[in-house]
């Protein structure tokens, strides 16, 4: 079992990061990640390292209010189905929490359901104080 460290993302890791982007083991992304959104004081960007080695990120930021939102979690695919997920989410949380925030965002495509659960593991309900209304143009 590979040993996992959870810490927040740095400059250092840009290119490793879109690396991992490249490889399409992201499902839904706006592009390759900018490093506003590892620099921005209001980004919550954290990486999983297995052996030094980046192996899974998740990128998000602090909204106005008490809100945070989770724009997207990659991990590596030889990495899934284990904790990788589980504890780079824990860390989004406390991160999120230690920001003062209240409530926490996040997205999911209907054809997810490992993301579905995933956040649901974390206590995500559909709803909630937020809703989100969607049109298809």
């Amino acid at each position: 079992m590979s040993e996992i460290t959870i810490r927040k993302a740095e400059l250092k890791d840009l290119a490793a990061v879109r690396e991992l982007q490249a490889a399409g083991e992201l499902v839904f992304s706006y592009g390759p990640i900018d490093p506003e959104e590892i620099t921005d004081e209001k980004s919550i960007a954290g990486v999983a390292e297995s052996h030094g080695e980046i192996v899974g990120i998740i990128v998000g930021e602090k909204l106005a209010g008490p809100w945070s939102v989770a724009h997207y979690l990659v991990i590596r695919r030889d990495f899934r189905g284990g904790a990788v997920a589980r504890e780079l989410g824990q860390w989004f949380l406390g991160t999120s929490k230690a920001m003062g925030v209240q409530h926490v965002l996040a997205y999911a495509d209907v054809g997810n359901p490992r993301l579905i659960n995933l956040y649901k593991y974390f206590g995500f309900a559909a709803g909630g104080t937020y809703v989100e209304l969607t049109k298809e143009i």
